[in-house]
């Protein structure tokens, strides 16, 4: 008897830890399942903002205009509104950042510096409406590698 209740009481342990482990997993299961990082959770900051407003008027309104509306004649889309929307949504911000980078200035592709073309996009977004935060778009675009660009969350 004494057997039968030693193998009982391993048998309770073994459940518990099992059940423990059960637990252990669905909890890892729905942090998991949290929703990703977006633009709308303030990934720039008003400052920065600022600076990329004074960049842009001085490396991009050539061709996107002093209202980011674009220019058909020098092939420069919008910056704004929907056709903003339409050629980012669901791509990450770092993804962003490298194709500014890589492409902008048609004038001067690789001209700015940076930390100006962070600065820059910060601006594209708050002319887009995207809410500010507390700190700046990171030189360090791993960072930013899981923060995607969506549209405006349901009010």
């Amino acid at each position: 008897m004494a057997v039968t209740r030693r193998l009982g009481t391993f048998s309770f342990l073994g459940a518990v830890v099992v059940l423990g482990l059960m637990v252990a997993a669905g909890a890892a299961s729905a942090e998991a399942q949290v929703a990703p990082k977006t633009v709308w959770s303030g990934v720039y900051t008003d400052a920065q903002a600022a600076r990329g407003k004074q960049v842009y008027a001085r490396a991009c309104t050539y061709c996107h205009l002093d209202d980011l509306s674009g220019s058909l004649e020098d092939n420069a889309p919008a910056l704004v509104d929907s056709a903003f929307a339409d050629r980012w949504r669901d791509q990450s911000v770092a993804r962003m950042i490298r194709w500014v980078a890589g492409n902008m200035p048609k004038k001067g592709t690789g001209a700015l510096k940076a930390q100006e073309y962070l600065d820059v996009v910060a601006y594209l977004f708050q002319a887009n409406e995207v809410p500010a935060g507390a700190v700046e778009l990171p030189l360090d675009l791993s960072q930013l590698q899981d923060v995607l660009i969506v549209d405006r969350p349901a009010r």
